[in-house]
């Protein structure tokens, strides 16, 4: 038996495509928001450079991994506090 990681929710900011083909003025281009998105998954990795996290793990792998720069993160928050151990049915 595995002992699940800690599950964390992230609040960060990410870069984006803010404009699909012609149409803006400049003047208009200059006026821009930067997304904040918040995900939430299973802490695999923190360390001085960021933080990675995933949506699903089993006995020997993980699945849709994200890894998040340091510099973008806006806060981490840990939602379930202590690793516990994957339990089978």
């Amino acid at each position: 038996m595995k002992t699940l990681p800690q599950i964390v929710k992230v609040v960060w900011e990410d870069a984006a495509h803010d404009t699909l083909g012609w149409g803006e003025s400049l003047e208009k281009a200059t006026e821009f928001q930067i997304p904040l998105v918040t995900s939430i998954g299973f802490l695999i990795a923190d360390n001085e450079r960021g933080l990675k996290i995933c949506q699903s793990v089993t006995d020997d792998a993980i699945a849709q991994s994200l890894v998040i720069p340091r510099k973008m993160i806006q806060s981490v928050e840990v939602l379930h506090g202590s690793q516990r151990k994957m339990q089978r049915r």
